[in-house]
């Protein structure tokens, strides 16, 4: 029995290692202020919560419907459609197949310390996911907003929750301004700062949160002692980044973590070799989730942002094709396509459809010698190796006057194929 709980327990740990593998960056950009988006609150607020879009005023529950994300958005392995703001500078994420019970903000004696919140039962604990931008006891103030609005295009739609101008509770001299952006597609999780002034030294929770409910062990936070561009991970989900007069972010400094995604990169074309112009249909097999970028680049100077593209080679020569997926994961067949000069003689022109090469040619009517003659038969050969000189054998007999034959399944295991046409008078 020991030995079963063990295996168990173990089992249970490992569920739950999901936000310490996302990977985490800084950067700097400009700071663009949400404009037009939906409002929460006025100047007066201090300590509401918003999780029903009926009532933008705020509230004093916890639960709700939640606020539309906009987007399918996944995190630390679940999928999440809802989501709710204390306007104490951070959100929960939620599901609304839950209902009125779609997003949870519950709290214990402070609503600062969203991060390593627990619940004394776990069967909400796929609610428990946080996200805090600048958390802690906060208030508006003069020409202080809170707002959220859903920007840009599916499959890269973007949720901004944005404080402007918010005030510690009680303090003169502030002024808060940053946003919390959930992306499409990547699942990336973002913490932009916009003008971070403080009358005297403070602190608050930025990073997030997720499932188990009952202990606060995974997560994912910063501390910035040592500068917002030097920041370092939190050693527990407690953690406070420290922001005083002379320790802050500079306008557009951005905190982001990104899901660690196992893509496997791989492609195939069709076809490998023939004769210049080639046109080569080039398809993408990658595998793994998240995956919305592409960069091919073919090996002539040419390259594309296509899934699956298309490419034409108009010279012979030994081409190396690369793939680029998501911007960091790459495979790179070398010599993969094989482009020969087109001999003098007659010669079909090929055009791949799935498996099939489909065969063409223009009528011939003269001998070698260029003497006239009628002919009565086309003779089909081809040859299968990766040298054009190499042996050709008798495909088939096309009468006269067929001008096209479709060779069937060629695409499933040849890497090259050449083919050779001759008109003949007396089969």
């Amino acid at each position: 029995m020991r030995m079963i709980l063990c295996v168990l327990l173990l089992g249970i740990c490992s569920l739950y290692a999901g936000l310490a593998e996302y990977q985490f960056s800084y950067s700097e950009s400009v700071w663009q202020e949400l404009s037009g988006g939906n409002l929460l609150g006025d100047e007066a607020t201090d300590n509401q919560y918003f999780v029903n879009p009926e009532y933008p005023w705020g509230v004093t529950t916890t639960t709700g419907v939640g606020l539309p994300i906009g987007f399918d958005f996944s995190f630390d392995g679940q999928i999440y459609d809802r989501f709710g703001v204390c306007a104490d500078g951070w959100i929960a994420l939620g599901k609304s197949v839950y209902g009125n019970q779609a997003v949870i903000l519950s709290r214990q004696n402070s609503t600062s310390s969203p991060l390593n919140y627990t619940l004394s039962h776990n069967t909400t604990e796929d609610r428990i996911a946080r996200i805090a931008g600048f958390a802690r006891d906060l208030q508006a103030q003069t020409g202080a907003t809170l707002q959220y609005a859903t920007l840009r295009n599916a499959p890269q739609r973007i949720l901004i929750v944005e404080w402007k101008n918010y005030s510690r509770k009680d303090f003169t001299g502030d002024s808060l301004n940053y946003q919390i952006r959930l992306h499409e597609g990547s699942n990336k999780v973002e913490i932009v700062f916009g003008q971070m002034l403080v009358a005297g030294a403070s602190s608050g929770q930025i990073g997030m949160r997720s499932l188990p409910a009952t202990q606060a062990t995974n997560y994912a936070c910063r501390i910035t002692n040592n500068g917002y561009n030097n920041s370092s991970a939190g050693a527990s989900a407690s953690a406070s980044a420290a922001l005083t007069p002379t320790n802050m972010p500079v306008v557009g400094a951005s905190f982001s973590w990104t899901p660690v995604l196992n893509i496997a990169v791989n492609f195939s074309g069709i076809p490998l070799s023939g004769y210049a112009p080639l046109s080569v249909q080039f398809t993408d097999q990658s595998e793994g989730t998240g995956i919305q970028e592409w960069h091919w680049n073919f090996g002539d100077g040419n390259s594309s942002n296509l899934q699956s593209p298309s490419h034409t080679y108009a010279a012979p020569g030994s081409y190396s094709v690369s793939l680029l997926v998501n911007g960091d994961s790459q495979i790179t067949k070398n010599e993969y396509i094989q482009v020969y000069e087109r001999p003098s003689g007659p010669a079909p022109s090929m055009a791949m459809q799935g498996y099939d090469a489909h065969l063409y040619w223009e009528h011939i009517h003269s001998d070698s010698n260029g003497n006239p003659f009628q002919p009565t038969y086309y003779f089909l050969y081809f040859n299968g190796s990766a040298d054009p000189e190499g042996e050709f054998y008798f495909l088939a007999p096309i009468a006269y006057p067929n001008q096209s034959y479709t060779h069937q399944g060629v695409g499933r295991g040849a890497k090259h194929m050449f083919y050779k046409i001759k008109a003949v008078d007396n089969p």
